[in-house]
């Protein structure tokens, strides 16, 4: 019973004294400069599904990715008309069957994809 009592403290001793881990036996990871992610799927859940629904319904009607081989002034374009529109009637349902504010948002995704695309920073870490 000693030698185990002895294990123990010296393995908690080694992962305290262990500088790859933190006070609470965690590992250490430096990425508090970095967008979280996670978060703001656990903000938007519902958003985020209605912007997916209208990413299918794109995907099916065209082709999956087609939206990237459109211009971005197209983009500029269809979130105007959709943001007039959900702004005039905010229950209005658009051909996708979603509320006009989703398309709204897909095309401020798109635009923001291009735009960084064109830029060469498709793989921001910021």
């Amino acid at each position: 019973m000693l030698f185990l009592k002895i294990i123990l403290y010296k393995f908690k001793k080694m992962t305290y004294n262990n500088p790859y881990m933190n006070k609470q036996n965690e590992g250490i990871k430096y990425d508090e400069q970095k967008p979280k992610m996670g978060f703001l799927f656990k903000s938007f859940p519902n958003a985020l599904r209605k912007v997916s629904k209208q990413n299918d319904y794109g995907a099916n009607k065209y082709s999956p990715m087609n939206w990237k081989h459109v211009s971005s002034e197209r983009y500029e374009d269809a979130l105007s008309r959709h943001l007039i529109l959900a702004l005039e009637n905010p229950n209005a349902i658009d051909e996708s069957g979603q509320e006009h504010l989703a398309a709204v948002a897909w095309n401020a995704l798109a635009l923001i994809e291009l735009r960084q695309n064109m830029k060469g920073q498709n793989n921001d870490n910021s």
